[in-house]
């Protein structure tokens, strides 16, 4: 079986089929030590997620069989010390660490990002909703709490490119 814990967490949950204690602890303990292995070697992977966590085997009823790999080390940085200047922001944003958002951050945000995906893996719910970036501009615009001219620019800007807007902004 070759799969993410994301499919496996939408399969459970069309079907209302919890997991169970030791399925959770299994899984926590395989990728903490993944963690506690890439931090030792100066490494934050920063974007933990359920579709970043490969199943590589488990039947279903045997949780001893399960064994998971954590997957997608395209946005890990080698850090020094404990900290590490933000570089840009990476990861989901359901997932990371607030932390992330600011101007430095060590190997907590990884485990920040495992405890969210624990509780969705327990509650079949992400932690936190967020609705997207453009739709928040854009009722803050339609509330005329962005004057005249900028608010025509950020519509024709959010049309375009999000992130060439907020440069253009700043």
């Amino acid at each position: 079986m070759e799969s993410d814990i994301k499919l496996l967490i939408e399969s459970r949950r069309e079907k209302q089929k919890y997991f169970s204690e030791k399925f959770l602890m299994r899984l926590l303990t395989q990728v903490s030590s993944v963690l506690r292995y890439i931090h030792s070697k100066s490494v934050l992977h920063r974007d933990i997620s359920p579709d970043n966590i490969m199943i590589k085997s488990f039947k279903e009823g045997d949780e001893d069989s399960l064994m998971v790999v954590l997957s997608d080390f395209d946005t890990v940085r080698e850090h020094e010390g404990t900290l590490m200047n933000k570089t840009n922001l990476v990861g989901k944003r359901f997932y990371a660490a607030p932390e992330m958002a600011g101007s430095t951050y060590g190997t907590p945000i990884d485990i920040w990002s495992l405890g969210v995906v624990m509780i969705e893996l327990m509650t079949f719910s992400p932690m936190f909703h967020f609705r997207p970036f453009t739709e928040v501009i854009l009722d803050e615009i339609s509330q005329e709490q962005v004057l005249g001219t900028l608010a025509a620019e950020m519509r024709v800007c959010l049309n375009y490119n999000t992130l060439t807007c907020l440069e253009t902004i700043q």
